[in-house]
């Protein structure tokens, strides 16, 4: 049996747009292995209100005063998730900082056994941070199997894209930012979370300057959340292909670092794929059939296919048409950070 950690100070900190349904639960979520699970924590939260509107600002604000003593609040203009980051990384007080989103839905020990890893690791000086598998659930069935599907599949592939579900504890080279536990001063080394990164990819975009520097994080299969994705088939294409373009952003962002070739690999796909669809009458008649019998027996075949192409259409485009135009800023600027208020609730 693991040993309860003992005298831990850490940071939770998330950025919220509109989900004040779901942070109340997050909250309660946390709160509860807060204390029941990890001994003598003590723990500051800071949100940041990524450009809201004054009347969803006090509704969230009025669910945060019922359920937290004491909190920092952040309000974030410029709608930009890089600095949305970057303002709990450089407000909080403590060297662990973990970052999560309001839909996340924390299962029983998550972040104890992250904490916990801390402990045991101290002594590994290439980690950067600690993070677990994120398995994403829909309420809609052919969405949630292939979700299944994707997730079998990550436990079988060594590096860490988006999905990864490795079934032991390793070191990837990638953690996404709505469950990773980070050491403050080793990201403040690789310079943060990027301001230029206005919309997505700020993960990949921190990743991937801490893969170069010599950093890893540290993945542990047993430190499982829930990512609920419920939206139809469109909005998750159309959510992956952007996946895919940030890619791309990350690497023209970053020309003086080295190319992660893996990571470009779905772009050469769909030239292979759109070659023998183009060429191959034989292999276009066998996809086409191979959709008509999807659509009929098991539709999460044909979501599973739909994402990979849309992945790797992603990647295509935003070489050939790109939209997500990081933030030009000099390298001795920064986007000013306010104070709007801290809350110190007393009932």
């Amino acid at each position: 049996m693991t040993s309860e950690v003992n005298n831990t100070y850490f940071t939770i900190g998330l950025v919220i747009f509109d989900e004040i349904d779901q942070i109340e639960n997050t909250i309660s979520k946390l709160n509860n292995e807060i204390n029941h699970r990890i001994q003598n924590a003590s723990v500051e939260w800071i949100f940041v209100l990524n450009h809201p509107t004054a009347l969803l600002k006090n509704a969230i604000l009025k669910k945060l005063k019922l359920q937290l003593p004491e909190f920092k609040y952040f309000e974030n203009t410029e709608n930009n998730i890089g600095l949305a980051r970057n303002i709990i990384l450089q407000k909080a007080k403590n060297e662990l900082i973990y970052f999560t989103d309001p839909d996340i839905e924390h299962t029983s020990n998550c972040l104890k056994q992250l904490i916990n890893l801390v402990e045991v690791s101290k002594t590994e000086m290439h980690l950067l941070g600690f993070t677990g598998p994120v398995i994403h659930k829909s309420k809609n069935k052919s969405m949630n199997q292939m979700f299944y599907f994707l997730q079998s599949i990550a436990q079988k592939i060594p590096f860490s894209f988006q999905i990864q579900n490795h079934t032991f504890l390793n070191t990837v080279d990638h953690a996404p930012t709505c469950h990773l536990l980070i050491f403050k001063s080793k990201a403040q080394l690789i310079g943060g979370f990027s301001e230029q990164i206005q919309r997505v990819g700020e993960d990949l975009d921190f990743s991937h300057r801490g893969y170069n520097a010599g950093l890893r994080f540290l993945f542990a299969p047993g430190a499982q959340v829930i990512h609920h994705q419920n939206m139809g088939l469109k909005g998750w294409l159309i959510k992956v292909m952007y996946f895919g373009r940030a890619q791309i952003m990350v690497h023209k962002k970053n020309t003086s670092m080295p190319l992660r070739i893996y990571r470009l690999v779905p772009m050469s796909f769909i030239f292979v794929f759109f070659s023998l669809f183009l060429l191959s009458k034989l292999f276009s008649g066998l996809f086409l059939l191979l959709l008509m019998l999807g659509f009929l027996m098991n539709n999460s075949v044909v979501y599973l296919l739909l994402t990979i192409l849309s992945y790797s259409v992603g990647e295509v485009l935003e070489v050939v048409k790109p939209v997500l135009n990081y933030k030009k800023i000099n390298a001795q600027d920064t986007i000013s950070i306010q104070l709007t208020a801290s809350n110190k609730n007393t009932k």
